[in-house]
């Protein structure tokens, strides 16, 4: 299942508010069978509504659509689950156990952000770079993957990029900033997270 983020889907349908039935205290890692079973039910619910990505805003952080804004999106354990109970939903499909084993998989041990940038430069995404910072620590990504500038509109481009970092180290119920550079450019994008707002 592929998530993407990007252009008019982040800045309209991201936008909108999920009320979460119990206030969350912080990320779940490692999620326990319970855990697993809630967030099935998050992405089902959500795949009849009106706006079945509304539910993603926890997770989100969103800077807006104009010159050196953006948008990203942190990829937990729990959200990965939910959106994979929610496209089983959509085609009339219950979630298979393996099915929900390998979304946990793809997020276990790992903080992934999808990241939405706009610049006005047609190549910008070519020297896309990003880490972490907590407390003061720089995280680097373990990996990233860049993908090519698409024309936006007034001007602007837009890239979408992933990136991988390790969750060792990281307070579940802290704040995080994404960092994400264009060093040659002079370009910086900072997305703030607040951990003890999502699962």
């Amino acid at each position: 299942m592929e998530t993407r983020i990007g252009g008019a889907f982040v800045l309209g349908a991201l936008v909108a508010t999920w009320v979460v039935a119990q206030p969350a205290q912080a990320i779940w890692m490692d999620l326990t069978t319970e855990q697993a079973t809630r967030a099935e039910k998050v992405g089902g619910f959500n795949a009849s509504s009106a706006d079945p990505t509304r539910f993603m805003d926890p997770w989100v952080v969103n800077l807006g659509d104009g010159k050196g804004q953006g948008a990203a999106l942190l990829m937990t354990e729990f959200l990965s689950v939910a959106f994979a109970a929610q496209e089983a939903a959509r085609n009339f499909q219950a979630l298979q156990p393996w099915e929900r084993d390998d979304a946990v998989a793809r997020g276990r041990g790992k903080l992934v952000f999808s990241v939405t940038t706009f610049d006005d430069t047609p190549d910008f995404a070519d020297g896309l770079r990003g880490w972490v910072e907590v407390g003061g620590k720089r995280i680097q990504n373990s990996h990233w993957q860049n993908g090519p500038a698409q024309t936006y509109r007034d001007g602007l481009y837009t890239a979408d990029s992933t990136f991988w970092f390790p969750s060792d180290g990281i307070d579940p119920e802290g704040t995080i900033d994404l960092v994400i550079e264009h060093e040659s450019a002079g370009k910086v994008w900072r997305f703030p997270f607040d951990l003890s707002k999502m699962r």
